[in-house]
Order: C-alpha cells, then structure tokens, then sequence
C-alpha cells in the first residue's frame, strides 16, 4: 500500500544531513509547506521510487550539496511551487549527484530540474519534462548534465534546456557548427571571386 504524507507545515519527508538510506517507495508526498522531499547535506539515498512530489509550497525534491541520490526512478513531480527537483550544490566540495529516470518532472512554477554549483551533477534519461513556468531543465555555474537521454523536453514557458554542458551535445554541435562555418565560408569565398 502507499504512504500518504501531505499537508505538513514543513518538509513531507525530511532526510538529515549526512544520513544514508537504501530506498524510499511508493509514497505520495502532497501540499507540504516546503519541499515533498528534502535530502540532506552529505547524504547518501540509493533509490527513490513510485514517489508523488506534487504541489508542495517549495520543490519537490531538494538535494543538498555534497549528496547523492543515486535513482529517482517512475515519480511525477509535478505543480509544486518552485522547482520539481533542485539539486543546490552551491558551497559544495564533494560532488553531487543525480540520477533521474522514467520521471515527470511537469507543470512546476519554476523549472522542472535546476542544477546549480560547481560540484552538482545529474543525468536524465527516459524522463518527461513539459509545462514548467520557468525552463525544463537549467544547468548553471560549473554544474552538468552529465547525459540525457530519450527525454521529452516540451512546452516549457523558457527554455528547453538552458546552459547544459553535455559533452556528446557539445562534440556534436562543434561539429556541425564547424561544418556550417566552414560551409558559409567556402560560400563567402566564392561569392568574392564571382564578382
């Protein structure tokens, strides 16, 4: 059966820094004055599955720096007031860490996943990301998205993607904007000798 944890003035679950936690399942976090889910500095979760994070006063989920959460696999954290998840590695020196998979990360007031810091990293795959009133996904500072893979980005009120450091999309896009460059240069030297 589910957990229901809703209506709570502060956090619905609140992991404590540096606490370490094999799963967290089938639960509906609901209208929390806070975030759904709020895992703490230093942590360690290995698996968070079958959650609802929706419409909590902050995030659904917030990932502190120096954490890891290995798997947020099938949840829908949608219609939360902020970000659906926010991954603040800020003032962190150890790498942080996310990894979303078969997820909706929908209809959130800010964006539906925000990285920030120079430690944080995630990677998404599977994943649906649409309608946030900000961006679907923003990468900022010297944060990553390590991967993303066959995830729908869509009708976000910003932008899709925005500051990603993929490397396969950067290596990708070198190429073809060399390619481009290359090409509009050879056009430009032609037109010269035309005339």
């Amino acid at each position: 059966r589910r957990c229901l944890v809703g209506g709570n003035a502060h956090n619905g679950v609140q992991a404590i820094d540096r606490c370490t936690c094999d799963f967290i399942k089938d639960t509906d976090m609901i209208g929390n004055g806070q975030d759904g889910l709020s895992i703490g500095i230093g942590s360690t979760v290995n698996l968070v599955e079958n959650f609802t994070m929706v419409n909590n006063k902050k995030h659904g989920m917030m990932v502190r720096r120096d954490s890891i959460v290995k798997k947020v696999n099938k949840c829908s954290l949608t219609g939360n007031a902020a970000y659906g998840i926010l991954l603040n590695c800020e003032t962190g020196t150890k790498k942080t860490t996310v990894s979303v998979s078969s997820s909706k990360l929908n209809k959130n007031s800010k964006d539906g996943l925000r990285i920030l810091g120079k430690s944080g990293s995630a990677t998404v795959k599977k994943c649906t990301v649409s309608g946030n009133k900000g961006s679907g996904i923003v990468v900022q500072d010297k944060a990553k998205l390590s991967s993303l893979i066959n995830t729908k980005v869509t009708k976000n009120s910003k932008y899709g993607i925005r500051e990603a450091r993929l490397i396969e999309l950067q290596h990708a896009l070198r190429g073809l904007c060399s390619g481009a460059a290359r090409q509009q240069d050879r056009k430009c030297r032609e037109s010269r000798t035309d005339a």
